[in-house]
């Protein structure tokens, strides 16, 4: 019965994309679910089913037709991974033209071992083109290398020519949008639950723009906008709204709340909206513990309702303040002496009992 009950609370409180793991309250050893569920009622173990699944995807949506949008695509359990799933995402990478023929070739060695041989696994061929991607878009970007790089040509066979190098123009690439398609397809490969959260958040990471799938406008997955913000990083996309915010005041009193109460998160980089509370945050879509103050992982340096780390509390209260229009509270050495709210005062408490012992 009590255990029952101690599941049951589990369950009911449980939420966000990471799977609930039920362990020993007495131990602390992690309980099967096999094990667990012969000894709870019914109506845990179906909500526990419900919200639990192994592959849950994150999803925002649209503000202009309220349609659900997904991140990433959800393997199909049932299917074996075969050579045609890999040169179908192979052909499509052709036609995008963001990866040279040096990389594809070793991306096609690389998928043809994983496949035939069992060498590797599918996190580093993600890895791989995460990294070929990467390293393109800091070389389009980078104004010393203007030009993209190069496709080569054989200018004929049998011929004592050297193979010429032709230099792609932008508008002969396909949209990023269809390199997040590919990207997506090759995350839905993954078959462990856990290794495929990883690559889903990798994958928002370096693709955080979608198109509603309804009406086709742009989103942006990490603060859930609207409106695509290239280059611009959400906060100071938010806080250029503030600025042209025209209309009703409602709207852009959201804006200011968003921009107050939001952080990303360290590791999946994704909004988090918080008004209350101490200063450790358990990231509902990763599972990240970090310190809502400094951003950093949680330690031990990290206060539950103080940060020791001054600088990044001043940055985020200065931040704050600014948004609201409130003035930004100083605080003294005295405060600084001063243990956590919630936490007691142990030397007041130490020198009011020497007093009575006097």
């Amino acid at each position: 019965m009590c255990f029952d009950k101690y599941v049951a609370e589990l369950v009911s409180h449980a939420w966000g994309l990471s799977s609930l793991h039920v362990k020993c309250p007495v131990c602390a050893i992690e309980i099967s679910y096999s094990e667990w569920k012969n000894y709870v009622n019914k109506e845990t173990i179906e909500k526990y089913e419900k919200f639990n699944r192994p592959f849950p995807v994150f999803s925002r949506f649209c503000v202009h037709c309220d349609e659900e949008n997904l991140a990433v695509c959800q393997p199909d359990l049932n299917k074996q991974i075969t050579i045609e799933d890999f040169d179908s995402i192979y052909d499509k990478m052709q036609l995008c033209g963001y990866f040279d023929d040096a990389f594809m070739k070793a991306f096609k060695s690389e998928y043809k071992r994983y496949v035939y041989e069992g060498m590797g696994s599918m996190e580093n061929i993600y890895h791989t083109f995460i990294s070929a991607y990467s390293q393109f878009e800091s070389n389009y970007n980078n104004p010393d290398s203007p030009q993209l790089p190069s496709l080569t040509e054989d200018s004929g066979e049998g011929s004592s020519t050297a193979p010429r190098k032709r230099r792609r123009t932008r508008s002969s690439l396909g949209p990023r949008y269809n390199v997040s398609q590919i990207s997506s397809e090759l995350v839905a490969l993954e078959k462990s639950p856990e290794l495929w959260k990883e690559l889903q958040f990798l994958h928002l990471s370096t693709f955080p723009q979608t198109k509603c799938k309804k009406c086709d406008r742009a989103i942006c997955f990490k603060c859930g906008e609207s409106t695509w913000h290239k280059g611009i990083a959400c906060e100071l996309y938010l806080k250029k709204r503030i600025i042209q915010a025209k209309g009703s005041s409602g709207t852009l009193a959201t804006l200011k709340w968003k921009l107050a109460h939001s952080r990303p998160c360290p590791n999946c980089h994704i909004f988090i909206n918080r008004d209350e509370g101490c200063n450790k945050i358990d990231c509902s879509h990763c599972g990240f513990q970090f310190c809502w103050v400094c951003c950093k992982k949680w330690s031990e340096d990290c206060g539950f309702y103080r940060c020791s780390g001054s600088d990044a509390a001043s940055f985020m209260t200065d931040s704050k303040a600014a948004s609201t229009g409130e003035k930004t509270p100083k605080f003294t050495v005295e405060d600084e002496s001063r243990p956590e709210s919630g936490v007691p005062d142990v030397a007041a408490i130490l020198s009011r009992l020497k007093a009575n012992f006097k």
